[in-house]
């Protein structure tokens, strides 16, 4: 997350070229965890899964959103520069009705106030369509639907010998949003993960040398990510194999690698960083148009940045959980 955070940070400040590859990271991580909600003996219906995707969501979402909508509306140069709104028109105000029904991402309507929330969207309806085929047919979904979705997926991105950017905000054909779709691609590669080491789940236990080989996966795929997330050249399609590299360790059973993250100081950062996706953006917007009048240096403005989102991030999370 903090990869992320660099990104939208930006401006004035040289950080990283690929920091939207921690998105790929938590779409897998979603996947893997839609399945394992799948597997209880209790698994919700999708509706229900869906409507618990956004109940969950809702409250922090509303109350940044609100907290945006109110320095926005109170001073109308900083509405312009952080809502993107030359005026108040109707469907401008429209976009936070999409806002609060997490639908500013799925084809019909995209953009909105909150702009990295987009993930949201995605996760909760591409989600709710997974979860629905893993409802429907099981064995189908994991061995036909899913690989061809994400192969799918994947060849129309990077099909075009060109194209090293996973980052398409456009809709390829009539009905294909990229996205959705993208999202969904990676969320169906978590699933698969997912899938792949719960039948290796008795092996991984008994076996320390197998065990051990996920491991050396999992660090040699974070090395890995390291290196393309601060190459300007580097092939985008990489970033989901990584991300599933390093969460095959996270997740297998008496792995290093899943003993090592449960340390409380990743424990803890693990925990704000919904809350970060949900602050960083605003923070970075305000700070940049405040600093003409700041005359911070680059450094302390990036320091001052982490120090606020980790601030609000944490203020958020004690409000409501």
């Amino acid at each position: 997350m903090v990869l992320l955070c660099l990104q939208h940070f930006g401006y004035n400040v040289k950080t990283v070229e690929h920091g939207y590859y921690c998105v790929e990271f938590f779409f897998v991580l979603s996947g893997m965890l839609l399945y394992r909600s799948f597997l209880k003996p209790s698994s919700e219906g999708a509706i229900r899964y869906t409507l618990g995707k956004i109940r969950r969501f809702f409250k922090k979402y509303a109350i940044v959103m609100c907290c945006v909508l109110a320095v926005g509306i109170g001073y109308d140069y900083l509405a312009g520069k952080i809502l993107s709104w030359g005026d108040y028109s109707f469907d401008k105000l429209l976009t936070v009705f999409t806002d609060l029904a997490f639908i500013q991402n799925v084809g019909p309507w995209k953009g909105g106030i909150n702009l990295p929330t987009w993930y949201l969207s995605v996760l909760i309806f591409g989600g709710g369509f997974l979860y629905n085929l893993l409802k429907v047919n099981r064995d189908w979904a994991v061995k036909v639907i899913f690989p061809l979705l994400f192969v799918g997926v994947y060849t129309r991105i990077f099909g075009h010998a060109d194209r090293h950017d996973i980052e398409v905000w456009s809709v390829s054909g009539e009905w294909f949003y990229m996205p959705l779709w993208r999202g969904m691609a990676d969320m169906a590669a978590g699933v698969l993960l997912c899938h792949f080491l719960r039948n290796q789940e008795e092996r991984l236990r008994t076996d320390a040398n197998y065990a051990r080989l996920f491991d050396v996966l999992s660090v040699a795929a974070l090395l890995l990510m390291t290196v393309l997330v601060f190459r300007a050249d580097a092939p985008d399609q990489y970033a989901v194999l990584c991300s599933a590299g390093i969460l095959s360790g996270c997740f297998a059973p008496a792995g290093i690698f899943r003993r090592w993250i449960k340390g409380r100081v990743w424990v803890f950062l693990g925990g704000l960083t919904f809350e970060m996706l949900l602050v960083h953006n605003v923070i970075s917007l305000c700070l940049h148009q405040a600093n003409p009048y700041l005359h911070l240096p680059d450094g302390m403005l990036l320091t001052l940045y982490f120090a606020l989102v980790f601030a609000a991030s944490y203020l958020l999370k004690k409000i409501c959980d």
